[in-house]
């Protein structure tokens, strides 16, 4: 049967504004989901029970006044255990922060807050949150929520097993590399990485890298944005992170599911030889299926270990600026074996030199949609903070499966 912690945020939040729902039921429902699957999964590593349920009870008498305003009113929301939070303790992983009790919030938890959200606790990273994993020597490691022998991602694994376990309709976390998405494709939840500076990170500083983000994860994408519009919301504080630009965040609240018949999207299922699994070559081929038979315009790549990157025309990253034309064209001169190297080491700037620009067209990001998790873009923040300086490019897509 049901329980009210099986919920979606936008399903749990409506019947809290009709009164069908309490934020006390609510939280209490999603706290015995922690005690019942927690002891196998090991999502949540430090908890809040009663300053939680202290909270939940504050929430349903602002509700029963009228004064229930925030978007996050009432919804329980783990935080990931990289993001410090006043007064409970946060490790980042490591053992030399066990016992560190931050004496402020971060600014993203700040506004977790400030939207009315109900902090249920921390969720694993690995050590430093440095990984595409989920586990460190204080709390050992977490499970995948659909067979707990087998990895969930990372690094915001905690996270995601959390959220699709029912111990959260929403949790924080934040990307590097993947951090957000590897996660989010193993435990079949939503983890979105927006443009750096979307979401506030007041402890950046000018000379720390921009591909490091924070973010939003739940079970579906309009659930992940409703998060996003409390977590990207301007404030005093919003100001210290440098790459942080004017944006109104209630933006966020509405997404109007795009025309499929708009899109261009190139794929391959393994840049040309790449190891991908039988049935995650399945999975693949019908999810491009799918997007066809819905108007979606694909473009199959035969690409082979010794096709340059320039054949790939139609995986593009469009600009209205010109001049990102001409610093993108002179990377995308050499073959996959060149670029890789003798040594097979993985290659920090391997994504951006699989886009290739096309002129005349509003500002737009089309990925290229692959099999596998580890050549998820993350380079296209560097290359677009270099030339647009941390301005704001709207994607019209960014898909990549994984």
């Amino acid at each position: 049967m049901s329980q009210p912690c099986d919920l979606g945020a936008h399903e749990a939040r409506s019947a809290i504004l009709r009164g069908e729902l309490s934020p006390v039921e609510l939280t209490v429902s999603c706290l015995e989901r922690v005690d019942e699957l927690n002891p196998k999964l090991n999502a949540v590593v430090a908890r809040w029970d009663e300053v939680a349920l202290n909270a939940a009870r504050a929430a349903e008498r602002e509700l029963q006044a009228g004064n229930a305003a925030g978007v996050l009113h009432g919804l329980p929301v783990a935080i990931k255990d990289l993001q410090a939070t006043q007064g409970l303790v946060t490790t980042y992983g490591t053992e030399f922060y066990r016992h560190h009790v931050p004496s402020e919030d971060a600014g993203i938890v700040a506004r977790v807050k400030a939207a009315g959200g109900i902090i249920i606790g921390k969720t694993n990273i690995p050590e430093m949150s440095i990984g595409a994993n989920t586990i460190n020597r204080i709390f050992g490691a977490t499970g995948n929520p659909y067979d707990p022998t087998l990895t969930c991602g990372g690094s915001s694994g905690g996270s995601a097993v959390a959220v699709a376990a029912g111990m959260a309709p929403l949790a924080t976390g934040s990307d590097h590399g993947g951090s957000l998405r590897i996660p989010a494709s193993f435990c079949g939840v939503v983890g979105h990485r927006a443009t750096p500076g979307t979401v506030p990170n007041e402890t950046r500083t000018v000379t720390q890298t921009n591909y490091s983000l924070q973010g939003p994860m739940a079970r579906t994408v309009d659930d992940a944005a409703l998060l996003l519009a409390a977590i990207a919301r301007r404030d005093r504080d919003s100001r210290r992170d440098p790459m942080s630009f004017p944006l109104d965040a209630s933006q966020f609240l509405t997404i109007e599911a795009p025309a499929l018949e708009d899109f261009e999207i190139g794929f391959t299922q393994d840049f040309g030889g790449l190891p991908v699994s039988a049935h995650v070559r399945d999975s693949f081929a019908q999810r491009v299926e799918y997007l066809e038979e819905r108007g979606a315009k694909s473009v199959r790549s035969n690409w082979t270990s010794r096709t340059p990157l320039m054949s790939i025309g139609s995986c593009a990253l469009t600009f209205s600026q010109p001049n990102i034309t001409a610093r993108l064209n002179s990377l995308m001169t050499r073959s996959i074996p060149t670029y890789f190297g003798a040594t097979k080491r993985p290659c920090r700037h391997r994504c951006s030199l699989l886009l290739k620009p096309v002129d005349g067209k509003r500002n737009c990001l089309k990925s290229l949609t692959t099999c596998s998790t580890t050549l998820t873009c993350c380079c296209v923040p560097r290359l677009v903070s270099r030339h647009f300086h941390g301005r704001h490019c709207t994607p019209a897509l960014s898909m990549v499966a994984q």
